[in-house]
């Protein structure tokens, strides 16, 4: 897909089970585009048991295998989230953009640039999220504890 593999929108919904795979890595949206596996923008939503394999970001922006937009009180729970690439800079779960009491618990992230990651203006929890190959396990949010 071209730059995103799961776009949702609205309150209260539910992404569950899915496998994304080789989201990005097109120019087709410009020379520089960040991508995501899973995006969800709205209040309350779950997203929970999925596999998120290779996001790639294109040209000097990020790959996201799971993006929470303005999306407060959100669930990320139980998903895995892969990249075959060293190489190419990642984040396993991005929070941003005013999305407030997030909770993160969980996943399992390998071979990224960072795992669990709460951006300027986004807050929530985070507990029992396991990463390998990844430099920054984590960052910003509250760490409730067993983050590696």
């Amino acid at each position: 897909s071209a730059w995103v593999g799961i776009y949702l929108e609205g309150r209260g919904s539910i992404i569950r089970n899915n496998i994304v795979r080789n989201t990005g890595g097109t120019t087709s949206h410009g020379p520089n585009v960040e991508t995501a596996g899973i995006i969800t923008l709205g209040n309350g939503t779950r997203i929970s048991g999925n596999d998120v394999i290779d996001t790639v970001g294109v040209g000097t922006d990020l790959g996201r295998s799971i993006r929470v937009v303005q999306a407060s009180g959100t669930l990320v729970e139980g998903n895995r989230l892969t990249s075959s690439s060293p190489a190419t800079p990642g984040v396993g779960v991005s929070i941003e953009q005013g999305s407030t009491d997030v909770l993160v618990v969980d996943n399992r992230i390998a071979t990224m640039s960072s795992g669990v990651y709460f951006f300027e203006g986004s807050t929530g929890k985070h507990r029992h999220n396991i990463t390998t190959g990844t430099a920054q396990p984590h960052f910003g949010g509250t760490d409730l504890g067993n983050n590696y």
